[in-house]
């Protein structure tokens, strides 16, 4: 955390909201990318982002500074996606998509199958694939916003990609011919 941070986190523990506006701006990027992984729809992942941006407000009291402020903030992001996806289960690909598939070409159908079968993973799998696949973190990081082992957050990127191919392979195959 860098100085500007640490201040304005401070000031927020405090009851000080002014330093709100710079430290949302400074992390609102992050955020949203990482709610647009996860939902795959941009006003879906705006609104979460400001959600979890509420929920910052609120428990921020609870940072302790046993991790750095943004994995603690990364994981109250996870958690908050982990339990939408786990309340809505609603695949966006196929309400947008899925009666429409047959007329987009193919590379874009690829795209489809693949974020359908991303959103189908068992949720540590889908967790651990957007995090470090797509978001690019490491595996130490993961098991840190996860609360898990390196071990597991290995384990389970493997068993994604995995079970990522696995699905993908009719896909693809169709795509090809």
């Amino acid at each position: 955390m860098n100085a500007d941070e640490a201040l304005w986190v401070e000031a927020l523990k405090n009851g000080d909201p002014s330093h709100f506006a710079p430290l949302y701006q400074q992390l609102f990027p992050r955020i949203y990318q990482i709610c647009f992984r996860f939902t795959g729809h941009a006003g879906e992942a705006e609104e979460h982002a400001q959600d979890i941006f509420m929920r910052l407000l609120d428990q921020v009291q609870s940072f302790r500074g046993d991790s750095s402020f943004f994995t603690w903030f990364y994981r109250l992001a996870v958690n908050h996606l982990k339990n939408v996806i786990r309340k809505s289960r609603i695949q966006e690909v196929q309400q947008e998509y899925g009666h429409d598939v047959a007329g987009h070409p193919p590379a874009h159908m690829t795209r489809l199958f693949l974020e359908q079968a991303i959103a189908e993973l068992p949720d540590g799998f889908r967790t651990v694939f957007i995090l470090h696949d797509r978001e690019g973190l490491t595996h130490r990081e993961i098991a840190e916003i996860l609360d898990i082992q390196v071990s597991t957050s290995k384990s389970q990127l493997c068993r994604a990609r995995f079970a990522l191919r696995e699905q993908l392979q009719p896909h693809l195959r169709s795509v090809e011919s």
